[in-house]
């Protein structure tokens, strides 16, 4: 006698099947010696060897993976990380009564942030084979993330930093990023050092920041975060777009979390009031002009530039009594925006 099977407990049978598999935890594959041996070289330069060596090999797809691949890994990890991280303090914000502290957590909320969004677009140049844009947006991360971590060390002081844990994992993980996409044989990208720089890029560097009021400053800027000994007029642009997006951001957030809502002298608040309006735009600004610059709009990209040196302008003169609250951070906005101006307009030669 032939058996028929009901489709419907076919049906049922193969649901109840699927449905343990998916509930089945995954076991990581388990490290090649030369997958090891390269995950042995990223995490030997980490602070915790442990956390870093267990991170990877956790996520492993294979146990034959490449450079890439590590790379990938440490940057999903590290925007995982920073997302969880900037739930939990907005979490926290709501429950803090101290207002030390809530100060303390609002800083530490604006620099995940800025380290989230950092890692968003990271992984976003990463699937794009941008990786000279993935290693620009890794790039500015560190300092982000210190400023949550300094802001627990100046008055007024708490007794607690409920972030810690949090700030030395998300440091081990942007640091892995960093590391991983320098030493992938794709991106042979590591920070360079005047003395390794070459004579043509230094001649650059030179004609830029000679046009500066602080050579200093932008000589340092510019030898910070080039990639590479040979950096064309488009890799300067690139640095000079990302260093001014990055202050313009930052220094809207001082104004709007730290200097607006302290202040009681209404003189002095219109004056932050102009500055607020005026990082405003130079933030918008430097935003598009970084959209367009990746799309290779450099003229769209110009435009957007033309407006800064006015809008920062408004913020410096609305003070009448120097110095200010923002002396310094406009000082160091004007520098960048005029580098971003001035490497921009070399693109055209």
């Amino acid at each position: 006698m032939k058996t028929t099977i009901s489709p419907v407990f076919l049906v049922a049978f193969m649901a109840i099947t699927t449905s343990t598999l998916l509930l089945t935890p995954m076991v990581a594959a388990k490290a090649s010696p030369e997958t090891q041996a390269v995950i042995d070289k990223v995490c030997r330069q980490m602070e915790d060897y442990q956390f870093c060596n267990q991170t990877f090999n956790n996520d492993l797809p294979q146990p034959d993976t490449d450079k890439v691949g590590l790379t990938k890994i440490a940057i999903v990890e590290s925007q995982h990380n920073a997302t969880n991280t900037l739930q939990f303090i907005r979490d926290l914000i709501p429950k803090e009564k101290d207002p030390g502290q809530l100060n303390h957590l609002t800083v530490c909320e604006n620099a995940y942030g800025i380290v989230k969004q950092s890692f968003d677009q990271a992984y976003d140049a990463f699937n794009k084979g941008d990786y000279r844009g993935m290693q620009g947006y890794e790039r500015i991360t560190p300092r982000a993330l210190a400023s949550c971590v300094t802001i627990f060390q100046v008055p007024p002081k708490t007794n607690e930093n409920p972030l810690n844990e949090r700030n030395r994992e998300m440091r081990i993980l942007l640091t892995m990023a960093i590391v991983t996409a320098t030493t992938s044989t794709l991106l042979l990208l590591s920070p360079m050092v005047a003395s390794e720089l070459s004579p043509a890029t230094q001649a650059m560097i030179d004609l830029i920041c000679r046009q500066m009021e602080d050579y200093q400053f932008c000589n340092q800027t510019f030898n910070h975060d080039l990639i590479e000994p040979f950096t064309d007029k488009v890799g300067f642009t690139r640095v000079a777009i990302l260093e001014a997006q990055y202050n313009a951001t930052n220094t809207l957030k001082f104004i709007r979390d730290e200097l607006i809502p302290k202040e009681k002298d209404p003189g002095q608040l219109h004056n932050y009031q102009v500055c607020e309006s005026a990082y405003d735009t130079l933030k918008e600004s430097f935003d598009q002009a970084y959209d367009a610059f990746n799309r290779g709009d450099y003229q769209g990209m110009q435009n957007y530039e033309r407006g800064t040196p006015k809008a920062i302008a408004s913020c410096v003169t609305t003070f009448k009594v120097p110095p200010g609250a923002l002396d310094e951070r406009n000082r160091e906005m004007r520098i960048l925006l005029t580098m971003a101006v001035v490497t921009s307009s070399l693109l055209d030669k």
